[in-house]
């Protein structure tokens, strides 16, 4: 009697040794899940702005500016006079990446007034033909502008009897195309953001530098290649491509060919 319930009492603590060891499993396995839980609110809701500009950074582009280049003299030869042939231009830039850019109406619509301000409105009508922007009227607009003016002119004297004719849209353009007129500024805002909108939309690359600052002899190699989607701007030196315009069967002979002249791999 004695030894049964010997083997009663050790069966029964060994099922609560084994219930402990599995409640202590248990609360070591909620433990480890509740600090994920905890490290997870820091990293996504208290920290999210720190790791978002981190991961923006990481994701941002860079590109490659050329060294300055040392300032030419040449010298009289009779007075040791110097005289400055050629100096550095600095010259700021600012670009938007199509892939990394999110709210892209909001941002043509914020760069626009900053990158055309009223003032250079102003100096463009001083002085058009030094503006970036085309800021003059052309014989279309003049013409849908005269036409609507005509036929608001001709409604409002409509049943005021005998009436002056009003001049025809050919001869309200005439006369109004002898002396230059200027796109409205609003007008132009609009225009400019709009154009900014179509090209920070683009899906696809279609330009990329391959050299900048190439020589005489350089360019003319590459027009002998006559190489599709590569193309020369003479007047910056400047060796690109449009990748667009490549055909994919001509894609790696294309790259094969520029590597040769620009001294850099397939």
């Amino acid at each position: 009697m004695r030894q049964v319930h010997y083997q009663a009492h050790r069966k029964l603590s060994k099922t609560d040794h084994t219930r402990t060891r599995i409640y202590a499993l248990m609360g070591f396995a909620f433990t480890i899940l509740l600090i994920i839980i905890i490290r997870l609110f820091q990293i996504q809701v208290l920290q999210h702005s720190a790791y978002s500009a981190m991961a923006q950074g990481q994701h941002s582009n860079s590109i490659e500016l050329a060294a300055r280049r040392g300032d030419i003299y040449v010298q009289d030869p009779y007075t040791g006079e110097l005289s400055k042939l050629a100096t550095n231009t600095t010259l700021d830039l600012v670009y938007v990446d199509p892939l990394e850019a999110e709210n892209k109406p909001e941002i043509a619509q914020k760069l626009t007034p900053l990158l055309f301000t009223q003032d250079e409105y102003e100096s463009c009508k001083i002085e058009p033909d030094d503006c970036h922007y085309d800021i003059i009227k052309r014989e279309e607009e003049l013409e849908i502008e005269a036409r609507n003016q005509a036929n608001n002119q001709g409604e409002a004297e409509a049943g005021e009897g005998e009436a002056e004719i009003p001049q025809s849209p050919e001869e309200a353009s005439e006369q109004d195309a002898q002396e230059i007129q200027f796109k409205d500024y609003n007008a132009m805002l609009d225009e400019i953001s709009n154009s900014i909108l179509t090209d920070i939309s683009k899906t696809k690359i279609d330009f990329v530098p391959l050299k900048r600052n190439a020589s005489p002899e350089l360019i003319k190699k590459i027009e002998d290649e006559n190489l599709a989607g590569i193309f020369i701007n003479k007047e910056t030196f400047l060796i690109y491509a449009d990748p667009t315009q490549i055909p994919a069967e001509q894609l790696e002979n294309t790259a094969t060919t520029l590597a040769q002249h620009l001294d850099t791999s397939a």
